[in-house]
């Protein structure tokens, strides 16, 4: 509920002010004004549910600005506050339009808050209220995903002059969905926004969008230009109550105040920028947008890329374990204080630079790349140059993901016995299925078919064996299932790159 103070004693605007906890009660201060004439002007600005009004003001007096605001059909509710000796002007006042007195000098706690419930705002018209909040929430949810600003409507432009973006994703979303699986549909997303929109209150234009179920968008109108120091105060405020209310922790990105034109498309964008900046401090959950030089950073970045390109392959090439993961360990702070860079750049050069370090299949540096892609942080960024060593060295493979048993089961088979002569029939008997049966299903399922999928474990654990030089080439070919040396290095070569033998030497 937004409540208004209008008096021209400053003392008893801060009197009551203190009386209650207003957001315990649901209701919040929207503003405050010392004479009728302000009163008015602020009123036209944002309009509150319940007016606490004085009487006897210097100039415009209460008794007009109830006349005023009734004679445009304004129906929030007035109350006026009075002295014994204004009784005159109380009934006066109960005849322009006001719905209730209060005396100055009896002010309390219980009187007040049995005003506010008097006079709280029914709700009338759900269906048709509720259609225009979805209406509001899908036009700001193709504004995200479009960038268009003509995805919103005039009464947007004309009530977001200035504006405030706020962006939160929920990490532990999956643990969550499980808590509310038997519930409704949108049900988890409706409960962020209601606790989310209370603590808002304060802004009386606000809208609410939420994308793949986790992340959640807020575009506020804002009367003033907010500083850093009230912006953190909002964000903690905001993360608190969802962690009291509703016991979930968000990662929140705040934009900066903005006016003017292309307001909204930047507001979001600076959001999106600061929300970003957790995967360089993933242990930092509240984040403002500040300026900064993308182009200079990213030249910084391009000069560190290099030096760490150059030492891993030196370490890689001698075979120097340890160096390679210390190497990993030291860059990692390097890289985590090169936030401007920006997230999708940070992991398009982090997928450029395994290709230039390791030695592996396209489809091994695909995987890789597409493992980077899914990193929420830089540590879990730079853990898949670890996977791309063992790789490199034979000593990881990467199985297709399936859920299917089936698929699972061939996959294991071929695991556990890819030193025999594997076949379509010996395999198609194991899992008691036909052969046409499990070669559609696992092509379906893997987007490869069996028999390359099987060469994908040999050659793995073919570069792992020719790392002992007692073993010669034909040997190896023989250990992991291949009777034709010739075939052997030709599979080998189609998915390392080079031949058993040059990949041998590389080792050294």
């Amino acid at each position: 509920m937004k409540i208004a103070i209008v008096d021209d004693e400053i003392l008893v605007r801060v009197g009551i002010r203190s009386i209650i906890e207003w957001e315990k009660h649901d209701c919040c201060i929207i503003w405050e004004a010392g004479s009728g004439a302000e009163a008015l002007e602020k009123y036209e600005a944002e309009r509150p549910d319940l007016l606490l009004l004085d009487l006897t003001m210097p100039g415009i007096g209460g008794i007009e600005v109830i006349r005023r605001l009734r004679g445009k059909k304004e129906r929030a509710a007035i109350v006026v506050i009075s002295c014994h000796e204004e009784f005159a002007l109380v009934r006066e006042a109960l005849k322009s339009g006001a719905s209730d007195y209060l005396l100055k000098h009896s002010l309390e706690e219980g009187t007040l808050l049995s005003i506010i419930e008097e006079n709280r705002p029914k709700q009338e018209n759900t269906e048709q209220t509720a259609e225009v909040l979805h209406k509001d929430r899908r036009r700001l949810e193709r504004f995200i995903k479009t960038r268009d600003e003509k995805m919103l409507n005039e009464d947007e432009e004309r009530k977001f002059d200035r504006v405030l973006f706020l962006a939160f994703a929920v990490p532990d979303y999956d643990r969550i969905r499980e808590r509310y699986e038997n519930k409704r549909e949108n049900y988890f997303q409706d409960l962020v926004e209601e606790v989310a929109g209370r603590i808002l209150m304060r802004f009386p234009n606000r809208r609410f969008a939420c994308i793949q179920e986790n992340h959640f968008y807020v575009m506020l109108s804002c009367q003033k230009e907010y500083g850093e120091f009230e912006l953190l105060e909002l964000g903690r405020k905001l993360q608190l109550s969802l962690k009291k209310f509703i016991n979930v922790s968000v990662i929140l990105g705040m934009s900066g105040t903005l006016k003017g034109e292309g307001r909204f498309r930047d507001g979001l964008r600076q959001a999106e920028e600061a929300l970003s900046r957790h995967f360089f401090e993933e242990k930092k959950e509240l984040f403002l947008w500040k300026p900064y030089d993308a182009a200079a950073m990213q030249r910084q970045f391009i000069a560190l890329a290099e030096r760490f390109c150059a030492a891993c392959k030196e370490a890689v090439t001698a075979g120097e374990t340890q160096t390679f993961y210390g190497l990993l360990e030291s860059y990692e702070k390097e890289m985590s204080a090169c936030q401007e860079v920006g997230t999708e750049y940070f992991k398009r050069m982090i997928q450029l630079m395994l290709g230039d370090i390791f030695t592996l299949s396209l489809a091994e540096i695909q995987w890789l790349a597409g493992e980077v892609q899914q990193a929420g942080s830089v540590h879990a960024a730079m853990e898949i140059f670890r996977k791309g060593y063992e790789q490199n060295l034979g000593q990881f493979f990467v199985p297709a993901e399936s859920d299917n048993y089936l698929v699972r089961q061939a996959i294991g088979y071929m695991m556990d016995h890819y030193q025999e002569q594997i076949t379509l029939k010996s395999l198609a008997e194991y899992l008691y299925v036909s052969e046409g049966y499990i070669s559609r299903l696992f092509k379906a399922e893997t987007q490869t078919n069996i028999f390359k999928y099987l060469n994908q474990i040999r050659i793995g654990k073919a570069k792992k064996l020719l790392q002992d030089h007692t073993l010669k080439p034909y040997q190896v070919s023989e250990l992991v299932g291949f009777n034709n040396r010739v075939y052997f290095d030709n599979v080998f070569k189609s998915i390392v790159g080079v031949t058993p033998s040059e990949y041998r030497k590389g080792l050294k």
